[in-house]
C-alpha cells in the first residue's frame, strides 16, 4: 500500500512539474519563461517584445525540426512556434499569425506576441 502512495505521488509531482512550466499544446515550445533555465533542454528562452512574458522554443531550419503542433518560421534565425487556427489557441497576449516558414517556401499560421 505505501508503494503503491509513493508511486502515485511521484506521479502526482511529475505532472505538477510539467504543468508547472507552462507548458502549451503539449510541447515545451510556447512555455512561458524568464530565461533559458526555465526551458527544456537545448531550448531557449526568447524575451523581446515579440514574446511577452517569454517564450521556449527550439532553433530550427525547417519544420522536422520542431515539436508536434508547432512550426519553424523565419524570426530570430529560425523558431518553432506554436501553430494555430485563431488567436483563441494562443496564450494570452499572443495573437495567431501569418508568419514566414523558416526556409521561405510559404506561411503558417503561429502564436506571436501582440
Amino acid at each position: 500500500m505505501i508503494k503503491r502512495m509513493l508511486s502515485v505521488s511521484a506521479l502526482m509531482v511529475s505532472v505538477m512539474m510539467i504543468s508547472g512550466c507552462g507548458n502549451f499544446g503539449g510541447a515545451v515550445v510556447g512555455a512561458e519563461c524568464r530565461d533559458d533555465r526555465d526551458c527544456a533542454p537545448e531550448s531557449r528562452c526568447l524575451r523581446d517584445g515579440n514574446y511577452p512574458f517569454g517564450m521556449c522554443t527550439y532553433s530550427c531550419d525547417r519544420h522536422d525540426d520542431c515539436p508536434l503542433d508547432t512550426a519553424c518560421v523565419d524570426r530570430n534565425g529560425g523558431v518553432c512556434l506554436p501553430m494555430c487556427e485563431r488567436s483563441l489557441d494562443c496564450r494570452e497576449d499572443y495573437r495567431c499569425d501569418d508568419v514566414r516558414d523558416e526556409r521561405g517556401d510559404g506561411r503558417t499560421n503561429v502564436c506571436v506576441g501582440d
